[in-house]
């Protein structure tokens, strides 16, 4: 109960609502028949933004990034434009806005992370992979590091980052060339607990009160399986 209390209500009472699902697959044989992983929001002007991963596996195997609004957030108007960005793998991805332009943070290709950048949201340059250091600037261990989740505050970028659903590290960067981790291991572990034993990976931070709030999915199962949204 302790432990619960430091969780406002409003952060870990949820209840579906009817009209869902308020954003799916297009299905057919559309470029985005499917969609996948994660999106981002951002609310501009009393407008939503979403930026979102599809992909339809008979035309390529390429994840493709779109675009779509709502003045709500209920109902979504897919951008005729879409798809807004194909010269590279984009999914599971994570926007920001920061001194007029887009940042955002996706998984590429095998689960390597890497940032694009957009003076509008719909026009995007791809910046490469993060580079990524350990503490003792040495690059990290080969392999695949996604679902990058990016926070800005007092000049300084930070980096949420995981290694096969294996934990959550954090890194971080004065200009988002050249990434640090603040340690070599992760800053959300799974378990002890059953629910998140098996994967973890963070969606979202928010600040609230002066307290950081991490959104995160997790496993309770191996092979995985029902995965479940976590506050941490």
């Amino acid at each position: 109960p302790a432990i619960a209390d430091d969780f406002p209500r409003a952060l870990v009472e949820w209840s579906p609502i009817a009209a869902n699902p308020v954003f799916q697959g297009a299905g057919d044989d559309a470029w985005d028949r499917e969609i996948r992983e994660r999106g981002s929001i951002l609310v501009e002007d009393g407008t939503y933004r979403l930026w979102y991963t599809g992909y339809n596996n008979d035309r390529s195997a390429t994840k493709f990034l779109g675009h779509a609004t709502s003045p709500d957030g209920l109902r979504w108007s897919r951008d005729p434009a879409n798809p807004i960005f194909t010269k590279s793998w984009v999914e599971d991805v994570c926007v920001a806005r920061r001194d007029g332009r887009y940042v955002m943070f996706a998984e590429g290709k095998g689960d390597i992370a890497h940032q694009l950048t957009s003076p509008d949201g719909l026009h995007w340059d791809d910046l490469g992979s993060l580079d990524i250091r350990m503490t003792d600037d040495a690059p990290i261990r080969p392999g695949p590091y996604g679902t990058p989740t990016a926070w800005f505050e007092n000049g300084t970028w930070s980096l949420f980052y995981e290694r096969g659903d294996q934990g959550v590290w954090l890194a971080t960067s004065k200009d988002r060339r050249v990434w640090t981790n603040v340690q070599d291991s992760p800053v959300l572990a799974m378990g002890p607990e059953p629910y998140d034993r098996f994967a973890v990976a963070m969606n979202q931070v928010i600040k609230r009160d002066g307290v950081y709030y991490a959104f995160y999915h997790a496993n309770a199962h191996k092979p995985w399986k029902d995965w479940t949204t976590n506050i941490a």
